[in-house]
Order: structure tokens, then sequence, then C-alpha cells
């Protein structure tokens, strides 16, 4: 395919390589016209059908003016699967890192017995690289939790490897929370590139919304994406902000 275009593997990868260099979160991919036209065939197994499950877990608000109000702390649990060859794609960050952040401040909350006024909801969606995720299904199915009144949907996306700094994009009254938050523990905060997954978008259509990240969405790395390679330093630095903007948030009546 290469060969009749003048190209070959060695040659591509340095441009690929050339590209990432030009800026610190360069490129994750880029195509190129060829000469070479392929026909495939592709014969498909049966359909199968599969279940999965998200994880929800409700910490009620402790004060009667303001338990109604439900801030929403989620992340996506699973990857791309296995590829043809049999190799698993980890997801260690896309989105592992932000599952164990999420976890992490839900141990120490109750742990520490904290008490937010308003309910918090941690959610961990099925399917997140799907047209149709677990996300999608809680609006179709929806939870008696539902019925409240979202007032805040934090989405942590692959916070384990990335720049120094967060890259945030959504609600500005929220945006705001985080970098001041962010400012009290030493982190930096750019803005982000917005949604890059159906979940993402659907929660943007339907409630304020943050999504926090390191990376930027046309970052691909899929099967580089292992746990030696997160930022364990950085992915700290990221819980601290993003947990003093969900205590404030979940305490005060003006944040």
């Amino acid at each position: 395919m290469l060969a009749s275009s003048g190209l070959n593997v060695d040659e591509l990868r340095g441009q690929f390589e050339e590209e990432q260099e030009k800026e610190s979160n360069g490129p994750g991919w880029f195509t190129l016209e060829l000469d070479a036209q392929i026909r495939m065939s592709l014969t498909l197994g049966s359909i199968e059908e599969v279940t999965a499950y998200n994880v929800l877990g409700m910490m009620p608000g402790a004060d009667v003016t303001m338990d109604d109000q439900l801030i929403i702390v989620s992340a996506h649990y699973d990857n791309l699967g296995v590829d043809p060859d049999g190799t698993a794609f980890v997801g260690a960050n896309d989105s592992a890192s932000g599952v164990a952040l999420l976890l992490e401040i839900a141990r120490l909350w109750s742990e520490q017995e904290f008490k937010p006024n308003r309910s918090l909801l941690f959610a961990v969606w099925a399917g997140g690289q799907m047209p149709y995720s677990g996300a999608h299904s809680y609006f179709d199915n929806p939870p008696i939790y539902a019925s409240m009144n979202t007032v805040a949907v934090f989405q942590l996306d692959r916070l384990g490897r990335g720049g120094d700094a967060l890259l945030v994009s959504g609600e500005e009254k929220l945006s705001d929370l985080l970098t001041r938050s962010a400012a009290v523990v030493g982190i930096k905060v750019t803005p982000g590139a917005g949604a890059r997954l159906p979940y993402q978008e659907l929660w943007g259509r339907r409630a304020p919304t943050l999504i926090v990240s390191r990376e930027r969405p046309e970052t691909v790395y899929l099967l580089d994406d292992t746990v030696e390679k997160i930022d364990s330093a950085g992915l700290v630095k990221a819980g601290q902000a993003i947990d003093l903007a969900l205590i404030t948030i979940s305490r005060e009546v003006h944040y």
C-alpha cells in the first residue's frame, strides 16, 4: 500500500515524531492520500448481546435546603477492548485514571466522614467509547435520583498523563471554581478542547458540565496506554484540585 506512493513505515514514523515535537500536545494521528486502492471483504459473525453495568454511588446531602441539588462526579471505566491479534487495550489513562481519582475522593470523604450539603452521585459509566453508553441509559432508564436538580457534572477524563496543566472546558462558573482550586494546590489550568466522547457531549446538553483532563482529545496511543506510563505525581495534583473544588461546591451556597 505504501510503496505505490513512494512511502515506507520508517518514513511515516519519522514524520509522526516530527509532528509531535512541534508542540507538547501534538496530533496523535494524521492522514495522507495514497495511490493504492484496496478491496476488502469481511464476514461478520452473529450478533452477541452484552449487558454492561453502570456503577453508581449516592452520598445524600446533609442540608435539607440543598439536598435536592445533585452534583455528579463521573468517568467511564472501559476502553476499546481487544485488538484483532488478541492484544488488550489496557486503558490505564483512558480512563482508568479518572475512575481511580473518583474512587479515591469517595474513599477519603467516607473515611473522614465528610458531609456535603448538596447530594453527590459518584457515577462510573459503561460503554464510554460507544455511541450509546451507560450515561445514555441513565436518561432512558432513570433511577429515582435522576429527577433531582443536577447543578453540576464533573467529567474526569484521562488525568494520568499529559502536560503539567489541567485542561478544563465547560460551564464558566464551574471552570472558575476549578481554576481557583487548582491555584491553591499549585497546578495550572488551560482551556480544554471540549467533549471528545458521545456521553460527554450528552451531559453538556443536559446540565452544567465541566470536563477535566490532562490530554487533548486528538492524542491517540491505544496500545501504549499502560500503567507504567501513568504520571502518579501529576494525577495526585489533579486529584487535589478536583477534590477541593468538589468540597467547595458541595458545601457552599455560593461558590
